[in-house]
């Protein structure tokens, strides 16, 4: 399980109510997700934020974030509404737009893959950097700018191992997975 459901965000935010049938979105601006999370929690709104984890690479530190996988949206059951009256205005203002679907069992359906998708932390990283036999470019350092295929993945280790062509001769290489970008 991801650093972001046991820390920054906490489970409630990134776990899929299988309880609520009727799903309903709400448009916010950027950044204020987690705001507005906090006060449906207070009023006992079930709602779901998916998010990831984002490791950034600094010269002699690594830094963790959580960023939600839909910016700017996060999801509710629409039996809330009524309670949503109730909401500071301060917390109103986080508001945009309400969407309601026209197919509550369609939007169930993918919320609840979108759930087992960040609960995996391997289906993550193969979606973001790659699986075994994958072409990458590999984006930082010595090696930067050449093409390769990822032989092996190391998902606790964040590190990928490649296969690069270089003056004429294979080489295998063990760089960090956010070193590469899938082609």
């Amino acid at each position: 399980m991801s650093h972001c459901v046991k820390d920054t965000f906490g489970p409630i935010y990134n776990s899929f109510n299988h309880d609520v049938q009727n799903w309903a979105a709400i448009r916010t601006g950027a950044h204020w997700e987690r705001k507005l999370a906090d006060a449906l929690i207070s009023l006992n709104i079930p709602l779901f934020l998916p998010v990831i984890e984002r490791v950034k690479k600094y010269k002699t530190r690594l830094s963790k974030t959580c960023i939600p996988i839909f910016s700017g949206y996060l999801f509710f059951g629409e039996d809330g509404l009524s309670e949503m009256s109730k909401l500071s205005l301060e917390s109103k203002r986080y508001i945009a737009q309400v969407l309601k679907t026209n197919d509550s069992a369609l939007l169930y359906q993918e919320l609840s893959k979108v759930s087992d998708f960040v609960q995996n932390k391997r289906l993550v990283d193969e979606r973001i950097h790659g699986r075994e036999g994958d072409n990458v470019i590999v984006k930082t350092g010595a090696f930067s700018d050449h093409h390769g295929i990822i032989k092996s993945v190391h998902h606790e280790k964040r590190r990928i191992t490649l296969a690069i062509s270089y003056l004429g001769a294979s080489v295998e290489l063990e760089l960090d997975s956010d070193a590469i970008v899938k082609q």
